[in-house]
C-alpha cells in the first residue's frame, strides 16, 4: 500500500471525526434532507450520488 493511500485514509478518518464532533455531519445531513424533501427515493439516491461525485 502506498504512502499516499495511507495518508488519504488517515485524513478521511480525521475529517469524519472532526465533523461528528463539531456537528458538521448533522448540519450537512439536515441541509440534504431539506433540499431533497418531497423527492421520491430514486431522486434522493441520485442526489446523494451527485453530492459524492462533486466531493471528489
Amino acid at each position: 500500500m502506498s504512502t499516499q493511500v495511507i495518508l488519504i485514509v488517515a485524513a478521511s478518518l480525521a475529517l469524519g471525526a472532526a465533523m461528528m464532533t463539531t456537528g458538521g455531519a448533522e448540519y450537512i445531513a439536515q441541509v440534504f434532507v431539506a433540499v431533497s424533501y418531497g423527492l421520491p427515493p430514486g431522486g434522493r439516491f441520485i442526489g446523494i450520488n451527485v453530492v459524492i461525485g462533486y466531493s471528489h
